[in-house]
């Protein structure tokens, strides 16, 4: 039977000023739901597409979201060798006793929950500094747990954060509509290796197929069309990035039957053919990883240049 889901009240407890937990599994499968909680939710481990409004994009290790209260979203891994993992910060805007919204310290601050209203994306460096921050928060006590809670927000607040929604986007808090568009992101998600029709998806819903389609377009900002692409071709640039299957192969699995067809629509997504995605893809890896080797050391070799500067200074040489 298929899972009902829209609104999710988060029971708080009433000596806590907000929420923080882990969540771990053999996958990711969120229902489409909103609740009134700013949730801040930083990806551990898995790969997975990510939907917020009316966005639909990957999710790998390392992705920072914060998205504002009542925005709907939903986050569906897929297997990639390791159990997927995530942190989860959930806290209402008037927590710590409004302190958010009244003091004027924090006005960056509110201004960037402001901006969460559309879904915020942060670069790796922040994700890292935050992943650290997130770490001694499960560890901090009393006044320490809201200073290292304000901390986080402030960090963020002077990152530059990438809406993820459109601007157009608006989101629909009725739960029975919610509810619908969970039920047809889920076959959808399900099926993408199969035919997707709008008539087969409709039927799922009991509705017409002209029904469905302006509902879906309303709901969702964009056409059952465009949505089911953009997952298809989302999904495989996920496989080509973190699987060795072919090409041909990766294809079919997402639903194109035709593999002439899956690498022009490809191309025009990415403005790369497959082959050349993937490899740059790799490329971007490997120096990344040269990245988090090298830093260390050259933050080694800086402390001793200080350290030697600092002898040098005492020596009077």
């Amino acid at each position: 039977m298929e899972s009902k889901a829209s609104f999710q009240q988060q029971d708080h407890q009433q000596n806590e000023s907000f929420r923080f937990f882990e969540l771990e599994g053999d996958r990711f499968d969120t229902p489409f739901h909103h609740h009134d909680e700013i949730e801040l939710t930083l990806i551990a481990e898995g790969v997975g597409l990510r939907l917020v409004g009316d966005s639909i994009a990957i999710f790998k290790k390392g992705d920072l979201c914060l998205l504002g209260g009542g925005l709907p979203h939903k986050f569906h891994s897929i297997p990639s060798g390791t159990q997927p993992r995530a942190y989860v910060l959930q806290f209402r805007r008037d927590c710590c006793g409004g302190v958010i919204d009244d003091s004027p310290e924090l006005a960056r601050v509110a201004a960037m929950l402001d901006g969460a209203n559309r879904g915020l994306q942060f670069g790796i460096d922040a994700a890292t500094v935050t992943a650290g921050k997130l770490n001694s928060l499960r560890s901090a006590i009393d006044h320490e747990i809201i200073c290292q809670f304000l901390s986080i927000l402030g960090l963020l607040s002077k990152t530059q954060g990438a809406p993820l929604s459109s601007e157009s986007y608006c989101a629909d808090r009725n739960a029975e509509r919610t509810a619908r568009m969970h039920q047809a992101y889920n076959y959808i998600l399900n099926n993408v290796h199969h035919e997707l029709p709008q008539s087969l998806v409709a039927q799922q819903l009991g509705m017409e197929r002209e029904a469905f389609g302006k509902f879906f377009q309303r709901q969702a900002n964009q056409s059952y069309r465009h949505f089911v692409q953009t997952t298809r071709l989302s999904l495989a640039s996920l496989l080509l990035l973190h699987t060795d299957r072919g090409i041909a192969n990766i294809a079919e699995a997402v639903g194109f039957g035709n593999q002439t067809n899956f690498n022009r629509c490809f191309r025009s997504r990415y403005h790369a053919s497959p082959r050349t995605f993937r490899k740059i893809g790799k490329e971007v890896k490997a120096e990344r990883k040269l990245e988090q080797f090298l830093k260390p050391v050259e933050r080694r070799k800086m402390e001793l240049h200080t350290q030697l500067t600092a002898i040098r200074a005492g020596l009077g040489l």
